[in-house]
């Protein structure tokens, strides 16, 4: 078996085995969890490549953080896409725009998202109202580091 088919096999797995684990709740909710399956998967492969003398392991760790990131991309934006829950409120009838608007605010409107920002532990309440709690610091200076603009 080929390099590359077993690492896309592996991929599969991995996804596979992340929306199982995952089933309804948000990417930041399981990100230990998700972490665990692509490192385990990851690690299987490339003991399996490693033993049939077919490792590749700059391409292998290429592959694997790539697979990884695209994965992570597309779940992200599938998950937090507000125009893919509008189109999929339309599956079952027709609906006025206000309709939809109306629907989507009571299904995922502000209280929704401040109860998910508590639930994945990014928010914590404390005398004055919602802070940021330490996963979310760490989350807003990854983000800060990543999307800033060395020229300025």
């Amino acid at each position: 078996m080929s390099l590359i088919l077993v690492l896309a096999g592996a991929w599969a797995a991995a996804a596979i085995g992340c929306e199982i684990i995952l089933k309804s709740a948000k990417l930041q909710n399981g990100l230990a969890r998700i972490f665990s399956v692509y490192i385990l998967v990851g690690i299987g492969s490339f003991l399996y490549l490693a033993l049939t003398g077919r490792l590749g392991v700059v391409a292998c760790v290429v592959f694997w953080f790539g697979a990884f990131l695209s994965w992570f991309g597309v779940r992200s934006h599938l998950e937090s896409s507000i125009l893919l829950r509008m189109v999929h409120m339309l599956k079952d009838r027709r609906r006025t725009a206000a309709e939809i608007l109306s629907e989507y605010e009571a299904r995922y409107g502000e209280t929704r998202r401040i109860k998910e920002l508590y639930r994945g532990g990014l928010l914590s309440r404390d005398a004055e109202g919602a802070v940021l709690a330490p996963k979310g610091k760490w989350i807003v200076r990854i983000v800060t580091l990543l999307t800033r603009n060395p020229g300025n």
